[in-house]
């Protein structure tokens, strides 16, 4: 189970040691954000290990899924469909400026034209 959480949560960029997962898997009280998201993951991971023959693949069960893995940490949105984007309101202008600001400043560079283009880190 901890090895299970602690890969599925460092694909999302929650990293903790393994120590600290290990105790929140069995039952410490998460205290960040990251830990509730933890947290959050050993619960459906468990139940999906406990009741794996009893669920149906339905829009529903995804929803709960969805609701026990950020219930702790965002509350508001558990087992909700997003209404919105966390982006900012940028156009794409703004974003063109920035990209070519920091290729003139050596940071990343650019690689293709148009919409084929993709940037990189300057190493």
């Amino acid at each position: 189970m901890v090895e299970s959480v602690k890969g599925s949560n460092a694909i999302e960029g929650i990293i903790t040691t393994d120590d600290r997962i290990r105790e929140i898997v069995n039952g410490s009280i998460p205290i960040s954000h990251d830990e509730m998201e933890i947290s959050g993951y050993k619960d459906a991971l468990n139940l999906i290990n406990t009741s794996y023959e009893d669920l149906d693949f339905t829009e529903d069960v995804i929803l709960s899924f969805h609701k026990m893995l950020i219930l702790m940490s965002n509350f508001k949105e558990a087992g909700k469909y997003k209404t919105r984007d966390k982006l900012p309101n940028v156009s794409i202008k703004t974003v063109e400026l920035v990209l070519s600001r920091l290729v003139k400043k050596e940071k990343i560079v650019k690689i293709g034209t148009y919409k084929d283009a993709r940037y990189m880190k300057n190493i």
